[in-house]
């Protein structure tokens, strides 16, 4: 039985750390083959996401009013795809379950503005007020 367990422990182990390691690559699509694989899943998705909520957070908020002011005076703000990926990073965890509204409302974006699935959008509109 403790050889059992150990195993099986061991392959939970071993799940989790490549749902981390993929994750952590940009790549959020499982391929669990097994149903006793979910909850592995499950955690490895929530810890990834609330690991990263706190710098996500403040990134996002810091690049918002950055990428705002930049264009309000005329520059070009040519690190958009920075600002979508933070975005995304938003969008995910919240989709899954592991951020929520209340979580995404701390860093100074709106919902509306989640919603519109863009950065340059977000800008652009920012820009205007």
């Amino acid at each position: 039985m403790d050889e059992n367990r150990a195993v099986v422990h061991a392959a939970w182990k071993l799940h989790y750390d490549n749902i981390m390691h993929s994750m952590r690559h940009a790549y959020y699509q499982g391929w669990d083959l097994n149903p006793g694989q979910l909850p592995v899943r499950y955690a490895a998705v929530d810890t990834f996401f609330l690991s990263g909520l706190q710098d996500a957070s403040a990134r996002l908020n810091a690049f918002l009013n950055k990428a705002a002011q930049a264009t309000l005076v005329g520059n070009t703000f040519d690190d958009a795809a920075t600002g979508q990926g933070l975005l995304n990073f938003f969008l995910r965890g919240m989709a899954c379950g592991a951020i929520t509204e209340q979580e995404v409302l701390a860093t100074g974006i709106t919902l509306d503005e989640l919603r519109s699935r863009s950065f340059v959008r977000i800008v652009n509109n920012r820009a205007k007020q």
